[in-house]
């Protein structure tokens, strides 16, 4: 297998297109509309991996692979990778539901399956997907890009208009029920009541002042602390070293969030539910809750506002050291590759 990559997407746009094109790839799309499957689009498709004469097909997310597997030149050898869980399969919407429950039909066909937790792999075991050519690989973390920095620390809240001893929580992903921000504004809304000196800041796709979910919910109550709506943005890196705490409040669906390791990485103790392998990627490191239980988020959030300063900084070393130990990049890139020429070795 040659070194040469190409990243193909079923849609254009996106802050993630931005990242690729700052590494040096430039992203093609092929113009599918969001929920709309197009035979023009996977006609393209098809055209762009014949003019690549690529040797493997890495598919991401279950569109992506259904995608792949129907575009592939006969022989190309297709993986399927999912970042994923099953655990309210029901709330899914129903293209993506009918995809993942007869993704089965190409089993025959598919070389490799990657899962990106050992929860989302079993819960597709159970659906049945294949044990044999299947690998679990967590994903990894580059432990030069995100770094705690105290001078963007100060930079970004100074941006923000956030004081500079203010206990900051975070979080940051698209507007979806599954995240549950809602739910993480009320929460937040009722642990600060009296204390004036905290804030919420959020990020992602649909996550900004016009939300009017969001924005009823920050407003149903006299709110002790504020809560900034920062819609999608584009430095992740900068923006975790202005947070205390991180916070992913999800319901359902969460398999390995990348952006649990990404605020461990840069010294930010995190809250999460216990959702996928959450849980083992916090460690002793952070707090771990029951997924929809809105006390047990409240009682978190306000047990890290009772946390003094010297017991926040090394909480945030020790998730640092933990992502290190257990999920830098290099080793995890190693694999992936591993898998791809494996595929193209196999008849």
């Amino acid at each position: 297998m040659g070194v040469e990559q190409e990243i193909l997407t079923l849609m254009p746009g996106g802050s993630l297109v931005e990242r690729f094109r700052a590494e040096g790839f430039m992203p093609t799309d092929v113009a599918m509309k969001q929920g709309i499957p197009s035979l023009a689009a996977l006609r393209s498709l098809r055209a762009h991996i014949r003019r690549s004469q690529a040797d493997v097909i890495l598919g991401w997310m279950y569109h992506s692979c259904w995608a792949a597997s129907l575009a592939a030149p006969r022989g190309t050898p297709v993986v399927w990778g999912f970042h994923h869980t099953l655990t309210k399969l029901s709330s899914e919407r129903p293209l993506t539901r009918f995809l993942i429950q007869f993704g089965t039909v190409f089993k025959r066909s598919v070389s490799h399956y990657v899962y990106v937790s050992n929860t989302s792999a079993e819960q597709h075991f159970a659906l049945g997907y294949p044990q044999l050519n299947s690998t679990v690989i967590s994903n990894g973390f580059d432990m030069q890009r995100f770094v705690p920095d105290s001078s963007l620390r100060e930079a970004v809240r100074a941006e923000l208009g956030i004081p500079g001893n203010a206990v900051v929580f975070g979080a940051a992903a698209r507007f979806h029920p599954m995240k549950n921000q809602v739910g993480l504004v009320k929460a937040f809304v009722k642990a600060t009541a009296g204390h004036g000196n905290t804030v919420l800041v959020m990020a992602g796709r649909g996550v900004d002042t016009h939300n009017a979910d969001l924005v009823r919910a920050q407003q149903a109550e006299t709110t002790g602390g504020r809560v900034l709506l920062l819609g999608e943005r584009s430095d992740m890196t900068r923006l975790m070293n202005a947070f205390d705490f991180y916070v992913s409040p999800s319901g359902w669906g969460e398999s390995f969030p990348l952006v649990l390791g990404e605020a461990m990485a840069s010294g930010v103790p995190c809250i999460t539910t216990d959702l996928g392998d959450c849980a083992y990627i916090v460690g002793d490191t952070g707090v771990v809750i029951p997924p929809g239980d809105d006390g047990a988020l409240v009682d978190a959030l306000c047990g890290a506002l009772a946390m003094d300063l010297p017991a926040r900084a090394a909480l945030g070393c020790a998730a640092r050291r933990r992502i290190e130990e257990r999920f830098s990049l290099d080793p995890v890139a190693e694999r992936y590759l591993a898998v791809l020429r494996n595929a193209v070795a196999r008849p």
